[in-house]
C-alpha cells in the first residue's frame, strides 16, 4: 500500500444484468484530485507504533482469540478484526463509540485509524514474504440510506477502501461480494457470505493475505510420517517436519519456538503446552501482557523441532465474542443515533450491527505458509432476531497454539491453535 492515496470514481458493470457503482482508492502522482461534488482525496497523519498500539493490539488479539476458541482447530486475524471496526469507528459516535474505544485500550476512534494507517503501510513485503490487505464499504442503492461523503473520505484516506454501491439483498451482489473477498484472498477465502441480510444496508469488508516461504526450507530428508495425538488420545498419522531452531519460547505452563521466515520480517511462533495442562487451560491463561512476555522474553537455544504439515479452513460468528468483550452498544437498534457519522438521518431509522463474520484459512507446507483472513461487519436497519547453550526439544505432535507474528512489533497476525489433524 502507498502512503499517497487518492479516491477515483468509475462505474463499472459487475454483470451483465445489473449496473453497480465503484469508488476506488487508488494511488496516483498528484496528491489530491478532484472527486465528485467537490471533494478530494489527501494525504493523512498516521501515529507510529508506540506500546500504547502494542498493549491494545496485543489485549484484544488474546482476549478475541480465547473467546473464538472452541475447543477444535481455530484461526483468527485479530489484525483484520481490528481494522474492520476501525473503519466502523470512523462513523461512530455516543455510547457505541465509546465502547468501541474501550475494546482497544481506550484510544480514540480517530487515532485508531492514524495507528492502522501507518501500521499496515509499515509491514514489509518482499520476493518471497507478503502481507496484502483490502478494505471496501458496499452500500445498498435503496432510497433514503445516503452515506455522507465524509466517512468515504475517511475510509478512503486512511483504510485505501473501494466502495460499491448495488442492491445488497439481491443474489448477483452477494455473489460479487463474495468473489470480490476471494480474489483479495487469492482464493483461500471463498465464501462468506451465504446469503443475505434483508436488512442490511451496508458492509465493510477486510482482507489479509499472508503468503511466505520459510527462510530456510524443509530438504526432503528432514520430512518424515509422524504421529499426531489428540487430547482424547487419538493417534493420526502425519507428515512431519524436523528441524533445529535458534529461538526457544518458555512460560509457566508452555514451551515453544519461533521458526523464521524468508528475511526474517516473519515468524511463526509455537507454543505447546506443558505436560498435564490442557489446551484449553493453555488458552485461558493467555492475555495480551502473557503473549507480549513470550515473544519479548525468548531465548537464544537450539531447539529439535518438529511441525507437522496442516491445512484447514475456520469460521465463526464474532457478535457474541466482541458482546462479551464490552461492544453492545452498536448492536442495539436503541442506539441508532450513533451512526449518526456515516448516514446524517441515523436517528430516524434503527441502525445497529446485525453480523460480523470472521473466516480465515492457513496451509503450512515444507516450503511455507500460506494464510488468509477476511472479516465483514454488516450495519443494518430494523430489528431483526437474526545464543546455544542446552539444547531444548519441542515437537508439536499434539494440540498447540501458534501465531505468526510480525517480528518488528512481535504482535500477532495471525493465532490459532490445532487440536487435530486428520489422516
Amino acid at each position: 500500500m502507498k502512503n499517497k492515496i487518492t479516491l477515483s470514481i468509475v462505474s463499472l458493470i459487475l454483470a451483465s444484468v445489473m449496473l453497480f457503482s465503484l469508488y476506488s482508492c487508488t494511488a496516483a502522482k498528484a496528491e489530491t484530485v478532484d472527486l465528485m461534488d467537490g471533494i478530494t482525496a489527501k494525504t493523512v497523519d498516521g501515529k507510529a507504533t508506540d506500546d500504547t498500539f502494542k498493549k491494545a493490539h496485543a489485549d484484544f488479539s488474546a482476549e478475541l482469540f480465547k473467546r473464538s476458541f472452541n475447543g477444535e482447530n481455530t484461526l483468527i486475524s485479530p489484525l483484520s478484526v481490528m481494522i474492520a471496526l476501525g473503519m466502523l469507528g470512523q462513523g461512530l459516535s455516543g455510547e457505541s463509540e465509546s465502547e468501541l474505544e474501550r475494546l482497544f485500550g481506550g484510544i480514540e476512534s480517530e487515532e485508531l485509524s492514524k495507528y492502522l494507517h501507518t501500521y499496515i503501510n509499515s509491514l514489509p513485503n518482499g520476493e518471497k514474504y507478503s502481507l496484502d490487505f483490502a478494505n471496501s464499504v458496499w452500500m445498498t442503492d435503496k432510497e433514503g440510506y445516503e452515506v455522507k461523503e465524509s466517512f468515504l473520505q475517511a475510509l478512503c484516506d486512511y483504510y485505501n477502501a473501494e466502495a460499491f454501491k448495488g442492491d445488497l439483498q439481491s443474489e448477483d451482489v452477494l455473489d460479487d461480494i463474495n468473489g470480490w473477498i476471494e480474489e483479495k484472498t487469492d482464493g483461500t477465502i471463498e465464501k462468506i457470505l451465504d446469503e443475505a441480510d434483508d436488512t442490511g444496508v451496508m458492509l465493510l469488508i477486510n482482507t489479509l493475505l499472508f503468503e511466505a516461504d520459510w527462510a530456510e526450507t524443509y530438504e526432503r530428508s528432514q520430512i518424515n510420517d509422524g504421529v499426531f495425538t489428540t487430547e482424547n488420545g487419538e493417534e493420526n498419522k502425519v507428515s512431519m517436519m524436523y528441524s533445529d531452531e535458534s529461538v526457544y519460547l518458555e512460560g509457566d505452563n508452555v514451551t515453544g519456538f519461533m521458526k523464521p521466515y524468508a528475511n526474517r520480517k516473519y515468524s511463526f511462533a509455537a507454543l505447546l503446552p506443558n505436560e498435564g495442562v490442557t489446551l484449553a487451560e493453555l488458552v485461558q491463561s493467555l492475555d495480551g501482557e502473557a503473549l507480549a512476555s513470550l515473544i519479548s522474553s525468548r531465548f537464544d537455544k537450539v531447539v529439535h523441532a518438529a511441525i507437522p504439515e496442516f491445512e484447514y479452513d475456520f469460521d465463526i460468528g464474532m457478535n457474541d465474542a466482541l458482546k462479551e468483550m464490552g461492544l453492545i452498544a452498536p448492536f442495539d437498534t436503541e442506539n441508532s443515533e450513533d451512526f449518526v457519522g456515516i448516514y446524517a438521518d441515523a436517528a430516524e431509522h434503527q441502525f445497529h450491527i446485525s453480523r460480523v463474520l470472521h473466516k480465515t484459512h492457513i496451509e503450512l507446507t515444507p516450503v511455507g505458509t500460506k494464510a488468509g483472513a477476511a472479516t465483514v461487519v454488516e450495519i443494518a436497519d430494523k430489528a431483526e432476531d437474526i545464543m546455544i547453550g542446552d539444547v531444548k526439544e519441542v515437537y508439536l505432535d499434539r494440540p498447540f497454539v501458534y501465531m505468526i507474528v510480525d517480528t518488528e512489533t512481535n504482535l500477532p497476525i495471525f493465532i490459532g491453535a490445532v487440536t487435530d489433524i486428520g489422516e
